[in-house]
């Protein structure tokens, strides 16, 4: 039985009369309904069908086009998360063709001749009547903004640090780009032999000296000039008598034009040919690498509030200088025990030890810088190790400037280390030159006025280095003293910066070697090296006897008054060396 028939049954529509059939219909029709005939019956299916398989067909259109999409969504997710791998943008060429361009460039720029092995004699003067006034320009606008006058100086570092602390750090490492000992040794040979040709070799280490400040430099070159003009700006508005905004910050930009865009460039071209690469003159990632430039040596370490802590250092050091000048004579303790602490070194034994290389063999130990040299590196072997050793344990500060950590700071002073030695070993070659020159005697009386003036040229740059290198160690020894007396001061009161001063510091003899300070509490040993170092520094200072000529002379080698009769030295240099202490003690 079909559907239609067991619908029939159920509303049992065979037992309804013809009349109520007709009435069930009339209704049917008037509420809207329509009979079908068979034909009209199989033309809606036919529709119905055609509907249906197009709905089917959309709908696999829409599953198939998500199913697409959701694929690239997943590719993409995927080669998001995964990390790229960057080629590097440059790489140092060795090729021929590079090389080949390089020297090239050097002879079409007239910095070498073809082949790269000497100088062009123009370079030399374009160095000598460009490069070189500019960077004295750079050196002088500096201190006109920060030194000419000290509290003004301060109030604009202040200012800038509230800005960025990265300015005045910038503009600092700027000023200090003219190096006269430096600049020196690149003219010396074109001004005295300017028709002989200069090997690029010979000035490497000078060449690569400047080349390397300048690296450092060139890639904040935008936040320079923006420092720059922020100082100058704010100089103009303190100092009415000064020159114009407008002059000062076009001198300070055509003279960085020539810095940036002119020098920058011959020296990197002869760092090129220094290292027998090509370097892209920008890729400072691989310049930075070849140089071997640390980070305490690049911009972005300085800290708001570090021109207060400049400041009370200064302060610090008037102070000092009004006390030693109000004593009139006394010498102060810590220094006299320092003192008799140098006087028991024995010289000639010191001298075996620290100069293995025999930087000093042409000079006696009446030479100063000598003693100086000796002296510096008795406080480095000795005493330096409380600047960098774990045993110690420090308390960060927070006082007025902000946060003080002294271990950093302590550890920052013995990176600064590194200038006195090096400023100690520049005499040393100045030495060597002077006594090699001095040897050679001129041929006849026609090249004696010339050996002559030759000579006192050699001198004059002797007796600079001489006097630059104990003035580099003593400036050394103020800074260091000054940070030491904080600490001793803290250790005799509250105890706030080192938290053990008690304890004894015990050294491994096998990896840090035996020190004098080896089994001394930490405050003894504070001691020690704050003595040690105010001696120094008070020799080395005006009227001191390592200060003035570079000798010793005859009349003042006589023996101290303050030794005792029972002490007796090994070597009898050792008691010249210390005679002018007498009128000192």
């Amino acid at each position: 039985m079909g559907k239609l028939d067991k619908t029939k049954d159920n509303l049992k529509i065979t037992n309804l009369d013809d009349r109520l059939k007709k009435e069930l219909l009339d209704k049917f029709l008037k509420a809207g309904g329509k009979v079908l005939d068979e034909k009209q019956m199989r033309r809606m299916d036919a529709i119905d069908k055609n509907k249906k398989s197009r709905d089917k067909k959309k709908r696999l259109e829409e599953f198939n086009r998500r199913e697409k999409s959701g694929k690239k969504n997943a590719e993409a997710q995927k080669t998001s998360q995964q990390p790229k791998t960057l080629k590097p943008a440059y790489v140092p060429s060795e090729s021929f063709f590079e090389i080949f361009k390089l020297k090239l460039k050097l002879k079409f720029y007239r910095i070498t001749d073809w082949g790269g092995k000497s100088f062009n004699v123009k370079f030399f003067e374009t160095f000598n009547n460009l490069y070189v006034p500019s960077l004295l320009e750079v050196q002088m606008l500096y201190l006109e903004l920060f030194k000419k006058n000290l509290m003004n100086g301060y109030k604009i570092i202040d200012r800038l640090d509230k800005i960025k602390p990265i300015y005045y750090e910038l503009i600092e490492k700027a000023g200090n780009l003219y190096d006269k000992m430096n600049t020196d040794h690149i003219l010396e040979h074109f001004l005295f032999y300017r028709n002989v040709p200069k090997r690029t070799i010979e000035l490497k280490d000078e060449i690569v000296s400047l080349y390397k400040k300048l690296v450092v430099l060139v890639q904040f070159e935008n936040t320079l000039y923006d420092g720059i003009n922020f100082a100058i700006s704010i100089y103009s508005k303190s100092d009415k008598e000064t020159a114009s905004e407008s002059s000062l910050r076009r001198k300070a930009r055509n003279n960085f034009y020539i810095i940036f865009r002119k020098l920058y460039p011959r020296l990197h071209l002869l760092f090129c040919i220094y290292n027998g690469k090509f370097y892209y003159p920008y890729d400072f990632d691989n310049i930075i690498r070849a140089l071997s430039i640390p980070e305490s040596e690049k911009p972005g370490r300085r800290r708001a509030g570090q021109a207060l802590i400049d400041r009370e250092e200064e302060l610090a050091k008037d102070d000092a200088a009004k006390i030693a000048e109000d004593n009139s004579g006394e010498i102060p303790l810590p220094i006299r025990i320092g003192l008799s602490m140098m006087h028991k070194l024995d010289l000639e034994k010191m001298r075996r030890e620290y100069d293995k290389s025999k930087l000093f063999e042409f000079v006696g130990l009446n030479d100063k810088v000598l003693i100086t040299f000796l002296l510096f590196n008795e406080f480095d072997k000795e005493y330096s190790v409380i600047l960098t050793t774990n045993k110690i344990k420090y308390n960060v500060d927070f006082g007025a400037q902000g946060k003080s950590d002294y271990r950093i700071r302590l550890q920052d002073l013995y990176d600064e280390m590194r200038k006195p030695s090096e400023t100690l070993r520049a005499y040393s070659e100045e030495l060597e030159s002077y006594e090699k020159f001095r040897r050679e005697r001129p041929a006849d009386n026609t090249q004696y006025m010339d050996y002559t003036k030759r000579l006192e040229a050699v001198e004059k740059n002797r007796l600079i280095s001489g006097r630059n290198a104990r003035g580099s160690v003593k400036g050394y020894m103020d800074r260091l003293t000054a940070e030491l007396k904080v600490l001793i001061d803290d250790m005799d009161g509250v105890q706030k910066i080192i938290a053990n001063p008690q304890d004894i510091l015990e050294f491994d003899v096998h990896i840090e070697g035996d020190k004098k300070i080896n089994g001394r509490k930490i405050y003894e040993a504070f001691l020690f090296a704050f003595n040690f170092a105010a001696a120094l520094s008070y020799r080395l200072q005006s009227g001191g006897d390592l200060s003035g000529s570079i000798e010793f002379s005859e009349p003042d080698q006589k023996p101290p008054a303050d030794i005792p009769q029972n002490e007796t030295k090994t070597e009898t240099e050792s008691e010249s060396v210390l005679d002018e202490l007498n009128d000192l003690l």
